[in-house]
């Protein structure tokens, strides 16, 4: 199983370096919600509420960005 382990860290720090554009303080943020959506994930075993969480808070995003 060391291939599935390394393929986690791999997309985990591509995603970590995506998301670095937007300064330390908003990867935090984003890691802090990864972290809160992927434990709903987890303990609920639901993927469609995280889905239309992160939606929505991408349209607020944009919504005060632009």
């Amino acid at each position: 199983m060391p291939e599935i382990s390394t393929y986690a860290v791999s997309v985990r720090l591509g995603s970590l370096r995506y998301h670095l554009y937007q300064g330390p303080i908003g990867a935090i943020s984003i890691l802090m919600l990864g972290l809160i959506l992927g434990w709903w994930m987890a303990r609920r075993g639901r993927l469609w509420p995280a889905i239309l969480a992160h939606g929505v808070l991408d349209l607020l995003g944009l919504m005060v960005y632009t």
